[in-house]
């Protein structure tokens, strides 16, 4: 008879409360080390119950009713920092279970509890599954959703229950409801459907397969009309076609969407780069930092990395193509839906922005699935040909290459949970020298701005945001909002807007239509009161001085 402990449910749910209890311990308060951690705000303290645009639609709503299983236990926040810390338990409750269901897929794939646990450990302490595991962003329960979508399916097929993949293609949609690439995972969902087998079945019938893609449809389709179309009707888009036109609109891709040869040329780089922290906080790009930063520590670390890698990569593609066994059959599905999975989210990758964090926990999830099957693959048949000493190099690359992952990220983790966070520092002290409400704060996407929007604004106006949806409007809003601040006899702020250099300009403000020198009249009347200065990046605050008489004379005339 087994032991509790060898059931592996069991080892699923202890990994996965094992991962639970670490992401807590280690809750982050580098809250703009990732995009969008202060979004739940809005939730908890501005709107209550709403929606997102079609990119994370159903996030606030996660939240909110988040929250309110946390009132019913009689937990509750007791400040925005508190409400931003209670919704990255939430997250960190979806990545666990993430993990578990990854470890128990591998454990099925692998037969080996060795690799299985390995192989979780290298996804889960990932340098972008990390960021969002311990903090307040959008996609972490998108990835859930997709990953229970995918778990369904496999119990679906297992126990051959057809009409339960009706539920699989309802949860796909669900996920990408809640983040939108969640949803670039379903290629996977029907590689399975095609070629998975029970192990007593000796070929695949037809009819099986047209009903198993049918109820896939099925469910993807009633999924995705019942969510949007309930979504859009309360949030006053009642036409179907207004509803499909707004379904199919993508924000943003004026600015970020294209493909370039860099951007796909760029992809190795950042799937290392989102694995190990092998860049600086400032990292733009492979070519310039290589070349700005040749005796850096982080150029020698990154070869390190890069060529430890490549070594392992090549090394088990050689073999793999040298053994002459074949792969059994879960071997070979696990990899051919793993690849379907992964063409997707790299193309959304590489035609949004390839360092996206967001858009790299798909991929990471397919891509180490990838490669650790091929080294358990490999590692089996070298042993049985009696190569053991090229298995015992290929295992201790591999196990070493883990350690320097799980020891290079802790040191970046566990300061995140404990060192003061210098941009909420200076968020504070800003909210010390502007008097709220009369005074009026024009900011940016910069780590001071950002936090001190969520947290202690009023009065404030977000000239990046208002750039990205109006454009040239923004120059017709702000002598406005000036005037409206003088006659409440407020005072007006610039924080990580007139400072911002012309080649930072140029990349995102350029685009929309807004010349440098359009801010120049500002500029020229703006005086420096504090300088903030974290980690790779800078901000300032400045006020306007007015002369009284020159606009006495102004109203006179």
């Amino acid at each position: 008879m087994k032991n509790f402990y060898q059931n592996p449910y069991i080892q699923a749910l202890m990994l996965s409360l094992g991962f639970f209890l670490f992401f807590i311990i280690l809750s982050s308060r580098d809250y703009m080390a990732v995009d969008g951690s202060t979004r739940c705000l809005n939730v908890g303290y501005k709107y209550g119950l709403f929606l997102h645009g079609n990119n994370h639609m159903l996030y606030p709503m996660h939240v909110f009713f988040w929250h309110k299983l946390l009132a019913i236990i009689g937990i509750k926040a007791s400040s925005k920092l508190d409400y931003m810390h209670l919704t990255a338990v939430m997250n960190a409750f979806a990545a666990s279970v993430v993990l578990g269901v990854f470890y128990f897929f591998l454990l099925r794939i692998t037969e080996s509890i060795k690799y299985a646990v390995a192989l979780t450990l290298c996804y889960g302490f990932s340098r972008a599954f990390l960021l969002h595991a311990t903090n307040s962003t959008e996609p972490t329960v998108g990835l859930f959703w997709s990953v229970i979508a995918i778990c369904v399916l496999v119990f679906a097929l297992t126990k051959n229950y057809p009409k339960l993949i009706f539920l699989t293609g309802f949860l796909l949609a669900l996920a990408m409801a809640t983040y939108q690439s969640m949803v670039l995972i379903a290629p996977a969902s029907l590689v399975l459907c095609f070629f998975w087998k029970n192990e007593n079945q000796e070929s695949y019938k037809k009819l099986t397969i047209f009903f198993r893609t049918i109820y896939l449809m099925a469910g993807s389709i009633v999924g995705t009309a019942s969510i949007y179309g309930l979504a859009y009707y309360l949030t006053g888009t009642k036409d179907i076609k207004e509803m499909i036109s707004r379904f199919f609109a993508i924000s943003g891709d004026s600015v970020y969407g294209s493909f370039v040869l860099w951007k796909f040329i760029s992809l190795p780089v950042q799937f290392i780069r989102n694995v190990f922290p092998i860049m600086p906080g400032d990292f733009s790009g492979i070519v310039g930092w290589a070349v700005n930063n040749l005796n850096d520590k982080w150029w020698y670390w990154a070869c390190l990395v890069y060529g430890l890698i490549l070594i392992l990569v090549f090394q088990s593609i050689f073999y793999t193509l040298k053994l002459k066994e074949k792969m059994n059959w879960k071997e070979k599905i696990a990899i051919q839906a793993a690849i379907a999975a992964l063409i997707f989210p790299l193309l959304a990758a590489a035609y949004w922005f390839p360092g996206y964090d967001k858009l790299w926990l798909q991929p990471n999830f397919c891509l180490i699935l990838i490669v650790g099957v091929l080294i358990k693959y490999v590692s089996k048949n070298l042993n049985k040909t009696l190569n053991k000493n090229s298995n015992k190099i290929l295992i201790s690359l591999a196990f070493f290459i883990l350690f320097l992952e799980v020891f290079s990220n802790l040191i970046w983790l566990i300061p995140s949970r404990f060192q003061e966070n210098k941009a909420l520092t200076g968020a504070k002290e800003v909210s010390e020298i502007v008097k709220s409400p009369p005074d009026l704060v024009i900011d940016g996407w910069d780590f001071v701005s950002l936090l001190y929007g969520a947290l202690w604004s009023h009065h404030i106006y977000n000239f990046h945001s208002a750039v990205e949806a109006k454009g040239k409007g923004v120059l017709d809003e702000l002598p406005k909002l000036i005037e409206e601040t003088k006659k409440r006899g407020g005072k007006v702020y610039f924080i990580g807007v007139l400072e911002e250099s012309e080649g930072a300009w140029s990349w995102f403000l350029g685009p929309r239509g807004l010349p440098y020198n359009s801010l120049d009249e500002y500029r020229q009347k703006a005086k420096l009161v504090k300088h903030f200065k974290f980690s790779a990046f800078e901000s300032s605050l400045y006020v306007l001085e007015f002369d009284e008489n020159k606009e006495k004379n102004k109203e006179l005339n």
